[in-house]
């Protein structure tokens, strides 16, 4: 009898036991799938391999996946996949869904304005219309993204797989500022957007590429250059440019302190800038004819971290001096009396 009760105990805890590994593996799937990430439980990625090979048959027309269905390209498809995890009748169900690619593919551009020193601290530069802006390989359609967040990396981070919730737009009968640059003007197109900033101090901003940096300088700027196992020199940075620095060096100038980032990808992307002398254009002969003094600009705050996105807010602000400017050409001598 006594023994009976031994092996009936012994069962009674392994099956405990069996339940309570069971009610973790589920628990921990499911932690997974409120972080995107999939459980091996719910499926192997050698498993979803052999099951996205089954719907290539079902995939709807001039559609694919975003890389060929080889078992190299697994992992990496596996890694782009959103999960949504739900309960119905008392059970667990994970969905899997792997996006879809149309078969047009577009260049991605992230705008930003490039301020040309005009006087000393004043700079001219063009508004740009969005933040980030695609245009289709044949330079046919074109449309826009507020930001990345609706965008995955693929190819070693080399493209970008993306939700677009703006119609496509054509580039010839809606032209813009953007696609008008694209195509190479000498001049600057009538649709651009030119505005005046004043930029009382150096800025920087980090481009796309590892280690590359656009700075604007109202004045001569000297900055050391200190690499690793090299002696610091010094450079001379004047106006606007593009600076990279070497992997394992660091920029120092009065204000600022510049540090690279090991490099784990090689990268292919590259900086487009217009073949324009905007400082030469029509636009901007008015701005720079006129000397109104007792009209101050509207410096950008020292105080705080400063990069060119901030340049579109600065100039909603240049409006009403524009505004004011235009007022003041109008007034008569009686006027001011």
């Amino acid at each position: 009898m006594k023994q009976d009760i031994d092996e009936h105990m012994s069962l009674l805890t392994l099956i405990t036991t069996e339940v309570e590994n069971e009610i973790s593996t589920i628990v921990n799937a499911i932690l997974f799938a409120r972080n995107n990430a999939i459980h091996p439980v719910i499926i192997t990625p050698e498993q979803y391999g052999i099951e996205l090979r089954k719907t290539l048959s079902y995939l709807p027309p001039q559609t694919k996946y975003p890389l060929e269905i080889i078992d190299k390209n697994i992992p990496e498809l596996f890694s782009l996949v959103n999960l949504v995890s739900y309960v119905t009748n008392n059970k667990i169900v994970f969905v899997i869904k792997t996006p879809l690619i149309t078969q047009a593919s577009y260049d991605l551009y992230q705008v930003l304005p490039v301020p040309i020193k005009s006087t000393d601290k004043t700079f001219i530069f063009i508004l740009p219309n969005f933040k980030y802006f695609l245009i289709s390989n044949n330079k046919i359609h074109y449309t826009s993204l507020e930001n990345l967040s609706q965008c995955k990396k693929v190819y070693n981070n080399e493209k970008y797989i993306c939700k677009l919730e703006k119609p496509l737009y054509s580039v010839h009968t809606n032209k813009i500022c953007e696609t008008e640059l694209l195509y190479g003007n000498t001049k600057l197109p009538t649709v651009c957007d030119t505005r005046v900033a004043y930029i009382p101090i150096e800025q920087w901003y980090k481009l796309h590429q590892d280690n590359n940096w656009l700075f604007v300088t109202p004045h001569k700027v000297i900055g050391t250059l200190n690499c690793r196992n090299k002696e610091p020199i010094d450079i001379e940075l004047v106006d606007t440019g593009i600076i990279q620095l070497s992997e394992g060096c660091k920029l120092y100038t009065t204000n600022i302190m510049l540090q690279t980032n090991s490099k784990n990808l090689e990268s292919s992307y590259n900086s487009v800038l217009p073949h324009i002398d905007i400082l030469t254009d029509e636009c901007c002969k008015k701005i720079r004819n006129k000397n109104i003094t007792n009209i101050p600009f509207i410096p950008l705050k020292y105080h705080e971290k400063i990069d060119l996105e901030s340049l579109n807010l600065a100039s909603h602000k240049i409006d009403t001096i524009t505004d004011a400017i235009n007022k003041m050409e109008n007034e008569t001598i009686l006027d001011k009396v």
